[in-house]
């Protein structure tokens, strides 16, 4: 991974070094037309399943960790980040909100 430029904000330089990134560039990708997809589907698109360099439980933790660094990438405190914020609410949830699953409905 490239060093950081020390002389600008630490978001501005984190959005220098991964506006480029493939993985939060398939993450953007796969969310641009709206689609629901759950967080493992999600892991095995950014982190191939037949490379055993990522394992379960390590595609997680690196789609987590995707996640945050692209919402703190930002040109400017007032820009959008690389990954805007509905990513963080599908990640992490809203505090207090409930979800009534149904058997019925296809997406759960």
């Amino acid at each position: 991974m490239p060093r950081l430029d020390v002389t600008i904000s630490f978001s501005r330089a984190l959005e220098d070094v991964f506006r480029k990134n493939r993985e939060i560039r398939t993450v953007a990708k796969a969310q641009k037309n709206g689609a629901i997809l759950t967080f493992q589907t999600l892991s095995e698109m950014v982190f191939p399943q037949n490379n055993e360099q990522y394992p379960k439980p390590n595609r997680l933790e690196a789609l987590s960790a995707v996640f945050y660094l692209g919402m703190q990438a930002r040109i400017s405190k007032s820009a959008f980040p690389l990954l805007p914020i509905r990513y963080h609410i599908v990640c992490n949830g809203i505090e207090g909100a409930c979800v009534k699953l149904s058997s019925t409905h296809p997406e759960g």
